[in-house]
């Protein structure tokens, strides 16, 4: 039996999920561009670009191993203790969990930064950040890469098929 482990994210558009908080201030509706970009599209981007999630498997290759010899060792505990085999899939999302939060806390302590090509990123420096006000303003600091509107890490998963 061969597993594949899948990192992706939920695939949601931009423009019903966020706003900035100028255009919801100024009671206008999401820009039509906005509208049809999808966090799937995002992630592509960042794959294609940055290759984020293949750089963050040969990272934490030691600690994505322990995550899943420990939900496989639970499964098979499981089912030496009498409990039947669960329905769906042998390895769910909350046997993985752990290494979707590392991916994210990774986002969050700049864990690319310097180890992968071209992070961080100029807009990160720049501190360009459609949660504020004012996402553009010189004044806003320096904020980690990937991070402006924080979709794409709340939206990323961790599967096996």
């Amino acid at each position: 039996m061969t597993l594949k482990l899948r990192f992706g994210v939920n695939d949601i558009p931009y423009g019903t999920a966020y706003q900035t908080v100028a255009r919801k201030r100024a009671g206008k509706p999401p820009s039509a561009a906005m509208s049809r970009v999808t966090t799937g599209d995002v992630a592509d981007f960042i794959e294609r670009r940055y290759h984020l999630m293949e750089r963050y498997c040969e990272m934490r290759r030691d600690f994505i191993g322990q995550v899943l010899a420990e939900a496989m060792r639970s499964k098979v505990e499981a089912l030496h203790m009498g409990r039947g085999p669960q329905p769906g899939p042998l390895l769910g999302t909350t046997d993985l969990a752990d290494i979707a939060e590392d991916f994210r806390r990774t986002l969050d302590d700049r864990g690319f930064d310097g180890l992968v090509t071209g992070v961080p990123t100029a807009a990160a420096q720049a501190g360009v950040n459609h949660r504020l006000l004012h996402p553009y303003a010189k004044s806003n600091p320096p904020r980690p890469s990937f991070l402006d509107t924080g979709l794409y890490q709340a939206n990323m998963r961790v599967w096996v098929d």
